[in-house]
């Protein structure tokens, strides 16, 4: 370890890593303490907006809006990581499946008007109900246990 850094960052998940990255970036040296025998090998709850919060009708306003920005910006750092380093990080740009939610209504509500709050991504369709056909076609592994989604 050195004996001096501009930052010291406790921490070598998703965000003390990324957040070393752009402060060496801009010139700044940086020492990332962990606690594990290596650096991201955890996730916590949401990874720092880059993971989409599992029912985000039941997150606040603010965490909704972290999340879209994560996922407008994740394409980017994906293919920077992938440059940088030569390890594919496997980027599939995908939706969000929800199976049989009692709280339907309360997931359209927040659908209809979070899709009018971000702009990230105007072709998206935000909700649909789906039924088992459906289901199979995208994800023929549980289709069988579900009848929408």
């Amino acid at each position: 370890m050195p004996d001096k850094a501009n930052t010291l960052i406790i921490g070598g998940g998703i965000i003390g890593l990324l957040t070393a990255r752009e402060l060496v970036k801009t010139g700044q040296s940086v020492t990332v303490l962990e606690r594990n025998k290596g650096v991201g090998l955890e996730s916590s709850w949401a990874g720092g907006g880059i993971l989409s919060p599992l029912f985000p009708w039941r997150y606040p306003e603010a965490v909704n809006i972290l999340s879209a920005y994560g996922h407008k910006k994740y394409p980017k750092l994906a293919a920077d990581l992938f440059r940088a380093t030569g390890v594919d990080p496997e980027y599939v740009r995908s939706g969000h499946l929800v199976l049989n939610t009692e709280e339907y209504d309360q997931a359209k509500k927040w659908s209809r008007e979070f899709s009018r709050k971000v702009s990230y991504n105007q072709k998206a369709q935000f909700f649909s109900r789906i039924n088992n056909k459906e289901i199979a076609r995208i994800e023929p592994e549980v289709a069988e246990n579900f009848l929408n989604a």
